[in-house]
């Protein structure tokens, strides 16, 4: 999900841990923008702050993209703000039994993937990656103003795994902007009995959802 904060960047002890999440929704209903059956959409609004509001639009994966679903938030904000928006939490043990963030030296093993715009873990439990969606025929993600991150989870805060990652976008907003984000999710878990995802997840990786057209003429 997409968690903000209002901390100071650097201004003290523990400056930066206190992140606020979608808790209640207000409005939150179930839309159909087209005839075809995957054509359906979530949509909410929240305000995590008085002067601070998310509108937030969540679409199912589709036949042209079937590993990805597509998140696009407006948010309005009268504070500065530091943004997270995280994929799917995997297992953070990599096929080769490392894990893939280092405790103690915050390295990468084989299999992570952090950049401008994109980011993804290789793990033996599947992959799972996000990126930015481009909003315009003209942006790519080499332009995007949130850069990837792979956060690893305080220990046994996953229910299903002790050791987990998180691939993340970090990002900023400036007080008093309305900004507009869009964002793919991808997931492909491995088949029981193995330790890594098929090579053809590559494929897949490119297939990339895009944004309804409904939505850029609300831009």
């Amino acid at each position: 999900m997409l968690a903000l904060c209002d901390d100071p960047q650097d201004e003290g002890f523990g400056q930066g841990e206190r992140w606020r999440v979608r808790r209640i929704a207000g409005g939150a209903e179930l839309v159909s923008h087209g005839s075809a059956h995957e054509q359906v959409h979530l949509h909410s609004t929240w305000k995590p702050w008085p002067d601070v509001e998310v509108e937030t639009w969540l679409f199912p994966p589709t036949l042209e993209a079937p590993c990805w679903y597509l998140r696009v938030h407006r948010i309005k904000t009268g504070r500065q703000l530091r943004t997270s928006e995280g994929s799917w939490p995997i297992y953070g043990q990599g096929p080769d039994g490392r894990a893939l963030v280092q405790v103690f030296s915050g390295e990468r093993s084989e299999g992570g993937l952090e950049e401008a715009g994109l980011v993804r873990a290789e793990t033996s439990g599947g992959i799972s990656g996000a990126a930015e969606i481009s909003l315009s025929a003209s942006e790519t993600a080499a332009d995007s103003k949130r850069y990837g991150e792979i956060v690893q989870a305080d220990a046994n805060s996953n229910l299903i795994h002790s050791r987990s990652v998180l691939p993340s976008l970090r990002g900023q907003l400036e007080a008093g902007s309305e900004s507009w984000v869009a964002t793919g999710i991808f997931g492909l878990p491995v088949v029981i009995g193995e330790t890594q995802v098929d090579e053809a997840w590559k494929e897949e990786w490119e297939r990339r959802p895009s944004v309804p057209d409904f939505i850029k003429e609300r831009m």
